[in-house]
C-alpha cells in the first residue's frame, strides 16, 4: 500500500529540471512505530482527571497567558476575557469586551459576515503587573492595558493598528520583550493584503518588513516567534519566490531581526535593516526525498538550544505529518553562510558571499548607507536549516498535526528526557518521549482522547505549564486542563516499570505507581528503570477504562427501559498474552419494574366480641414494588367478611362527659379611643361540650381588662368674670381698689378626669367716691340650662352660665353644683383557676383571685371579696390513717363569727390519729353578698346618669328629689343675699365725689401688645366718647369692646395693636384699655 502511494506521488512531482524533491511516505529505518492500541487512553478514562471551563455563548478560546505567582491563567476569547484558577479552572473574574453597536454595523456594511464582526482577542501578554489585551473589535483593532489582578480595571487604551490584525481568522504571532517592545507578525490592513513583521511600542522606533515586496515576504502565514541571544526569531511559511519559475511552492521559513535594529536612514527608512530568512527543511531522505513543507507549530527550548517543529503536507494533498528537531547551531550556521540572490527577474537564484557582520548585530559593523543597501539587496539565505537527525523524529500518515508542546523531564537513570505532545486536527493528543542518544530513541507513549468519542474539536492553542504538570488546550468551545501523566493506570510494579513513562516510577513506600516524590527522581524508595520504548514482547494485562455516563437502554424482548453504562478493557488493552479485564463491562440500573402482589395474610380477629363484627386480611404490592415507571398492582389490598355466631351485645348506656373550656379568643377592640377603656375576650365550653348529663364548665366565658390610657385632646374655655370685689382702700375712704376673677376650664376628653381647672386670671380697677365707670344700662342675661354631669359616678359637676349683656355687671357669671355622688361600682372579672393545694397530704387550702374593673374609673368599688378560698383534701398523711371522715361545716347564721367541723378516731392505735380532731375558720371570708359575677355591657355602664325620682330606697349612690329641691332653694337664698350686698355696695360708692380722671383697669397679664378688632361698631345711647389723648368721657368702653369682640366672627375683621401701659400713674389721664384678648384667642 505504501509503495503504491509512493509511486503515485512520484508521478505527480514536477520535472527534475525544476529541482523539486522526490517524495515518498516510507518510514525511515530505525524509527520506532507502535500499535496505538497499546497506548490508547479513552475520553472516559481521562474524564476524572480533566478540568474544563466553558460559558454559554462564548467561543474561540484562542489566547492563554499563565501567571503562576497568582496561581491563575488569563484566557482571551470572543468578546470576553477571563481569569481562571490554574487547577480546577474555577472562574475568578470575567470581563465583557464586545464591540459597540456602531462598530459592528460599520463592519457589516463593509461586507464582512456577522460571525466575523465581533471582538476576537488575538494578542495578549503580561508585562510586569499589567496585562496587554488586543482584539479585532469588529475589524477595527483596539488594545487595552489592564491590571493583572483586576482585569475589569482598564488603565489605558491603545489603537490596535500594527498591534493586532483586522481579520480574526488570519494566523498571528506576537512577542512582548522585557523592554516593553511588541513584535507582531500578521496582516495589518482591512483587506489582509499587507502582511508584515513589525515592531511597535517600547523604546525603539517602529520598524517593519518592506511593503508589497515578494522578496521580503510572499503571502506569509506566521506561526511562532521567540527571543534568543539579542535576536528576535519568527517562524512562518510563505510562497517560495526562488521556485516561482517552476510554479507555486510553499516553503517553511525561520526569520531573524536584531533587537537593536534602528532602521535605515534613507533607503530603508522605517524598515528593518537586519531582516534575514532561511528555509526550514523537514523531509524523509531517500532517492526521492519527501518534504513536509507546511510548518504548523514550533517550540524553542532555550536551555537546550533546540527547536521542535511540527510539519505537514499541503491541505489539498495526502494527509501526513512529521516532527523534526533542529538546534540553534544549524540555525546560526545558515544565517552566517552565503546569501541567495537573484540579480534580475529573468536570472536564476544564485549563492552570493558577502559581508554579513551588519546582520549579526555587531555594533562595530556600523550602519549607514552600505548597511541599508545590503539589507535591501539580501533577504534569503542560501543554506537551509537542516534537522538535527537525518530522519524526522515522528511520522504520522492519514492525519495532520497542528499544535505541539515540549517538556523536559529528569529521570533516575537516563538523564533529561524530552516529552513532546502533539495535537492533530481532530483533537487527539499524542505523547512522545525523546531519549537523547546515541542512539536517539523516540517512543509513542500515549494517545489521548480528551474529547468525546465520534466528536472532533478545533484546537486553537496548546500550552504546557511545568508548575502544574498540565497541558492547557484552548478550543472553539472550552478550555481544557489535561494532566501530563497517568501513573495511576498501572496497578502493579511490573506494569508501572514496563510503561517506560519518564513521569512515572514505583514507590516502594506507598506501593503505587506515581511521579517522583518532591519531583526528585533520586529518592531511594522511588524505582524507575532505564527509559526506552515500552517493551513489545512483554505481556500487557488489560485494564478497565472509566465508566461512561448513564444512558437509556431497552430490555431484550420487552419495551421496558433501563439505565445502562459501559466501560471498555482498553486502559490498556490486553496484549501479548496479558490477562483480560475482570468484571462486567456493562452495568444496568433503574430498570422498569412492575408491581406484584404478596400472598394474603391470615384472617384477623373479629372487630368486636358481640353484635355485628368483621374480620380482615391484607396483602401488599411489594412482590416486587413498582419502580422506575412500573405499573402498580391491580386489585384490592384488603378484604373483609362478617363474623358469625357472635352473641348480642347488652344495652349500652352512654357515660356522662363533662364540659371543657376552649382556648381564649382574640381580644376585642378597646372601648375608648382615648383615655382608658376595657376590652373583652371569650371562650366556649366546647372542648368537649357537656354530654350525657356531664357537668358544665366552671368559670366565666368572658374575660375583661383595662386598655387605652392614650392622651385625649384638650379643649380650653374661659369662665365669665366674677363680680367686682373690694381689695383695699386708700385710707381716706374715697378711693377703693376692686378686683374680679375668672378661671380657665380644660376639657380633657378622658372619662376618668373629663374636666380640670387651668390658671386663674384677674383684673383690678380703682373706684373714686363710689363711681367705677359702670354703664348705667348694665345688666345680666338670664341663666342658661345646667350642663350634663361630667362624671357618671363618684361626684361630678354641673355648670350653668349667664352673660353680661351691657355695662359692668355685679355678681357671678356661672354657677356650679355637684351631681352623681353615688360611688363608682365596678364589675368583677372572671375567677382565676384554683391554685395548688397548700398541703401535699391531709387537709389544705386552695385560693383563686379576681379583679374589679371599671371602664370609667381607675379605682372602682366592687361588692364582695377579690380572693376566694376552699378546702382541699389530698391523700392521708402518715400518722392520720385512723381518722374518720370530717363532718359537715357548721352554719354561720345567728351572728356566729366562725364555723367548725370535727372528726373521730376510728383506730385503737394512737399513732394513727395524730393531728386535730376539730377545725375552725372565720365566717367573714365566706361572705360574698351582692357580688357581680357577670360583666354588664360597657354601653350601659357609660350611659347618662339618672337622678333618683324618689321611688327607690336611697341606696346605690343616687340623689333623691328632696335633696335636689333643698339644694336649689339654698342656692337661690344665697344668690339673693350676694346680690343685695353687691347692689348696696354700688349704690353707696356712686354717691361719693367722682375724680375727674378715668378709672384705670389693670390686668395681671404682662402682654403689652394685643390684637383687637379694628372695625367700627355702633355705640349705644349714653355711651361715652374717647378723647384724642386717650381719656374717657362719660363712661367706659369696656362693655362695648366685649360686645363687639363677641359679636364679630373670627377672621372677619381687621386688627390693630394697642400698647398697654403698665407703668403710668393712675391720674395721668391715659387710656388703660381692658381688651378681652383671651376671649378671642383662648378656645
Amino acid at each position: 500500500m505504501v509503495l503504491g502511494v509512493a509511486t503515485v506521488l512520484s508521478w505527480l512531482v514536477p520535472p527534475t529540471s525544476c529541482l523539486a524533491p522526490t517524495t515518498h511516505l516510507d518510514a525511515p529505518p530505525g524509527t520506532h512505530t507502535h500499535q496505538e492500541a497499546d497506548t490508547y487512553v479513552s475520553y472516559d478514562e481521562l474524564a476524572d482527571g480533566t478540568d474544563r471551563f466553558s460559558l454559554t455563548g462564548v467561543k474561540n478560546y484562542t489566547q492563554l497567558v499563565f501567571d503562576p505567582t497568582s496561581y491563575q491563567v488569563v484566557v482571551g476569547a470572543r468578546d470576553r476575557v477571563f481569569r481562571l484558577s490554574l487547577v480546577g479552572l474555577q472562574l475568578l473574574e470575567t470581563s465583557d469586551w464586545a464591540a459597540n453597536k456602531s462598530t459592528v454595523e460599520m463592519c457589516s456594511l463593509k461586507g464582512q459576515s456577522l460571525a466575523a464582526c465581533h471582538n476576537f482577542v488575538r494578542v495578549m501578554h503580561i508585562y510586569r503587573d499589567r496585562l496587554l489585551v488586543c482584539g479585532t473589535n469588529a475589524f477595527n483593532p483596539l488594545c487595552t492595558w489592564r491590571r493583572l489582578s483586576d482585569i475589569n480595571h482598564i488603565e489605558g487604551w491603545e489603537r490596535g493598528l500594527t498591534r493586532c490584525p483586522y481579520d480574526p481568522f488570519v494566523p498571528v504571532t506576537s512577542l512582548l520583550t522585557s523592554e516593553g517592545s511588541l513584535y507582531l507578525g500578521s496582516s495589518l490592513d482591512f483587506s489582509g493584503m499587507d502582511s508584515a513583521f513589525i515592531r511597535s511600542l517600547g523604546p525603539g522606533v517602529t520598524l517593519r518588513t518592506h511593503k508589497y515586496d515578494l522578496k521580503w515576504l510572499s503571502s506569509p502565514k506566521f506561526v511562532k516567534s521567540f527571543e534568543a541571544a539579542g535576536f528576535i526569531y519568527f517562524i512562518f511559511r510563505e510562497n517560495a519566490v526562488e521556485y516561482l519559475n517552476c510554479g507555486k511552492r510553499v516553503s517553511s521559513r525561520i526569520g531573524r531581526v536584531c533587537k537593536g535594529d534602528e532602521g535605515g536612514t534613507r533607503v530603508l527608512r522605517s524598515y528593518w535593516t537586519t531582516f534575514l530568512k532561511s528555509q526550514l527543511s523537514c523531509s524523509v531522505p531517500g532517492n526521492v526525498p519527501f518534504h513536509y513543507d507546511y510548518i504548523q507549530d514550533l517550540t524553542y527550548l532555550p536551555k537546550e538550544q533546540v527547536l521542535y517543529g511540527v510539519f505537514s503536507t499541503a491541505d489539498n494533498g495526502l494527509m501526513g505529518s512529521a516532527v523534526c528537531l533542529f538546534n540553534m547551531t544549524a540555525v546560526n550556521a545558515s544565517f552566517d553562510g552565503p546569501f541567495k540572490y537573484q540579480s534580475d527577474p529573468s536570472s536564476a537564484w544564485e549563492p552570493v558571499t558577502a559581508d554579513n557582520n551588519h546582520f549579526r548585530c555587531h555594533k562595530s559593523a556600523g550602519g549607514g548607507r552600505q548597511a541599508s543597501l545590503a539589507a535591501d539587496k539580501f533577504q534569503l539565505m542560501d543554506q537551509p536549516v537542516l534537522p538535527h537527525t537525518p530522519h524526522p523524529l515522528f511520522l504520522l500518515s492519514s492525519n495532520r498535526l497542528s499544535h505541539m508542546a515540549v517538556d523536559v523531564v529528569g529521570t533516575r537513570q537516563s538523564g533529561s528526557v524530552h516529552i513532546v505532545f502533539v495535537a492533530d486536527s481532530g483533537g487527539t493528543v499524542r505523547k512522545l518521549s525523546v531519549v537523547p542518544g546515541p542512539p536517539q530513541i523516540v517512543c509513542l507513549l500515549e494517545v489521548l482522547h480528551p474529547f468525546p468519542h465520534n466528536t472532533s474539536a478545533t484546537i486553537h492553542t496548546l500550552k504546557l505549564l511545568k508548575d502544574t504538570n498540565s497541558l492547557y488546550l484552548g478550543t472553539d468551545s472550552e478550555v481544557v486542563r489535561l494532566p501530563v501523566h497517568r501513573c495511576d493506570r498501572y496497578h502493579t510494579r511490573a506494569s508501572c516499570l514496563a510503561a517506560r513513562d519518564p513521569y512515572c516510577g514505583w514507590d516502594e513506600g506507598r506501593l503505587q505507581c506515581s511521579p517522583p516524590p518532591g519531583r526528585n527522581p533520586f529518592v531511594p524508595t522511588w524505582i524507575q528503570g532505564v527509559i526506552d520504548c515500552p517493551r513489545q514482547e512483554d505481556p500487557v494485562d488489560g485494564g478497565w477504562s472509566g465508566w461512561s455516563s448513564w444512558l437509556p437502554c431497552v430490555q431484550m424482548g420487552s419495551s421496558d427501559s433501563c439505565q445502562c453504562r459501559h466501560r471498555s478493557c482498553g486502559s490498556p488493552r490486553p496484549a501479548r498474552g496479558g490477562a483480560q479485564c475482570v468484571g462486567p463491562n456493562t452495568e444496568v440500573a433503574n430498570c422498569t419494574v412492575h408491581g406484584g402482589w404478596t400472598s394474603w395474610s391470615s384472617w384477623s380477629q373479629c372487630s368486636a366480641t358481640c353484635g355485628i363484627a368483621v374480620k380482615t386480611r391484607r396483602r401488599s404490592c411489594s412482590n416486587p414494588e413498582p419502580r422506575h415507571g412500573g405499573r402498580v398492582c391491580v386489585g384490592q389490598e384488603r378484604t373483609e367478611i362478617y363474623c358469625h355466631s357472635l352473641p348480642h351485645c347488652p344495652s349500652y348506656t352512654a357515660l356522662p362527659v363533662d364540659g371543657g373550656w376552649s382556648e381564649w379568643g382574640e381580644w376585642s377592640r378597646c372601648s375608648a379611643s382615648c383615655g382608658s377603656g376595657i376590652r373583652r375576650r371569650r371562650r366556649t365550653c366546647s372542648r368537649p361540650s357537656p354530654r350525657n348529663g356531664g357537668a358544665d364548665c366552671t368559670g366565666c366565658e368572658e374575660d375583661t381588662e383595662r386598655c387605652g390610657d392614650w392622651p385625649c385632646p384638650e379643649t380650653r374655655r374661659l369662665t365669665s368674670w366674677t363680680s367686682w370685689l373690694a381689695v383695699n382702700s386708700t385710707g381716706q375712704g374715697s378711693t377703693v381698689v376692686q378686683r374680679r376673677f375668672r378661671a380657665e376650664c380644660v376639657a380633657t376628653g378622658d372619662r376618668d378626669d373629663p374636666l380640670r381647672t387651668g390658671g386663674w386670671r384677674h383684673e383690678e380697677r380703682v373706684c373714686q367716691d363710689g363711681w367705677c365707670g359702670d354703664s348705667e344700662t348694665s345688666g345680666w342675661s338670664g341663666w342658661g340650662e345646667w350642663s350634663q354631669c361630667d362624671k357618671p359616678c363618684g361626684e361630678g359637676k354641673q355648670i350653668r352660665q349667664r352673660s353680661c349683656d351691657s355695662g359692668s355687671c355685679s355678681g357671678v357669671a356661672s354657677l356650679e353644683r355637684p351631681c352623681n355622688k353615688q360611688p363608682c361600682v365596678g364589675l368583677w372579672g372572671c375567677w382565676s383557676a384554683w391554685s395548688a393545694c397548700s398541703a401535699s397530704c391531709g387537709s389544705g387550702r386552695q385560693t383563686r383571685q379576681r379583679t374589679c374593673l371599671s371602664p370609667t374609673h381607675p379605682d372602682p368599688i366592687c361588692s364582695g371579696h377579690s380572693i376566694s378560698h376552699q378546702s382541699c383534701d389530698n391523700q392521708v398523711c402518715p400518722g392520720e390513717e385512723g381518722w374518720g371522715a370530717w363532718s359537715q361545716w357548721s352554719e354561720c347564721s345567728g351572728g356566729g363569727e366562725e364555723r367548725s367541723r370535727s372528726r373521730t378516731c376510728l383506730s385503737h392505735k394512737p399513732s394513727q390519729c395524730r393531728g386535730l380532731d376539730i377545725q375552725r375558720e372565720s365566717c367573714s371570708q365566706l361572705l360574698h353578698t351582692g357580688e357581680v359575677t357577670v360583666l354588664e355591657s360597657v354601653s350601659e355602664d357609660l350611659g347618662s346618669s339618672k337622678i333618683d325620682d324618689g321611688d327607690g330606697d336611697g341606696e346605690g349612690g343616687t340623689v333623691s328629689v328632696q335633696a335636689m329641691v333643698l339644694s336649689c332653694l339654698g342656692c337661690l337664698v344665697l344668690g339673693a343675699l350676694l346680690g343685695a350686698l353687691a347692689t348696696f355696695h354700688v349704690f353707696v360708692r356712686r354717691k361719693r365725689r367722682r375724680v375727674p380722671s378715668s378709672p384705670h383697669y389693670m390686668t395681671a397679664k404682662p402682654n403689652h401688645y394685643v390684637s383687637v378688632p379694628g372695625a367700627d361698631w355702633k355705640r349705644k345711647a349714653g355711651g361715652g366718647s374717647q378723647s384724642p389723648n386717650g381719656s374717657l368721657k362719660n363712661g367706659s368702653i369696656k362693655s362695648s369692646l366685649r360686645a363687639a369682640m363677641t359679636s364679630v366672627p373670627l377672621k372677619e375683621f381687621d386688627t390693630a395693636t394697642i400698647k398697654r401701659s403698665s407703668h403710668g400713674s393712675y391720674g395721668n389721664g391715659h387710656l388703660r384699655a381692658d381688651l378681652d384678648s383671651d376671649t378671642i384667642f383662648n378656645f
